[in-house]
């Protein structure tokens, strides 16, 4: 349909921008591994302070990368 990829809107180019930029960041899957790992093996026999302060770390990160969705939505569009 386009002979360019990139989004025709302002705001979807500012998003495909710092998408880019982030990208970086989001794809280091070794790095995550191995922290689930280390994170997994200190949690065994931890008080209540470690279990809530996991637990609000976990919805942090799940909020950013609820971000980063949407953020690609708006930057790339719905592909079908």
């Amino acid at each position: 349909m386009f002979s360019d990829d990139r989004p025709s809107l302002r705001i979807g180019r500012t998003c495909q921008q710092l998408l880019e930029i982030l990208e970086l960041s989001f794809n280091n899957n070794a790095n995550i591994l191995k922290c689930y790992y280390k994170i997994s093996t200190l949690y065994h026999n931890q008080g209540d302070m470690y279990e809530k302060s996991l637990k609000y770390i976990n919805m942090g990160f799940t909020g950013m990368f609820s971000v980063e969705t949407v953020l690609k939505i708006i930057g790339f569009g719905v592909k079908g």
